[in-house]
């Protein structure tokens, strides 16, 4: 998983899909795998 380190905080991130960017945030307590069935999907779009 590629990390970004932006202001001493270490972010992961994850690249699908093709054309205008999207970010999706996941709330407290969450992690990214809350999205992994709607990604599949915004790929075709974002």
């Amino acid at each position: 998983m590629p990390l970004i380190e932006v202001n001493q905080i270490h972010l992961a991130y994850e690249i699908h899909g093709q054309g205008l960017p999207l970010v999706l945030i996941a709330g407290l307590g969450y992690d990214r795998w809350m999205w992994h069935k709607m990604v599949p999907y915004l790929a075709d779009k974002f």
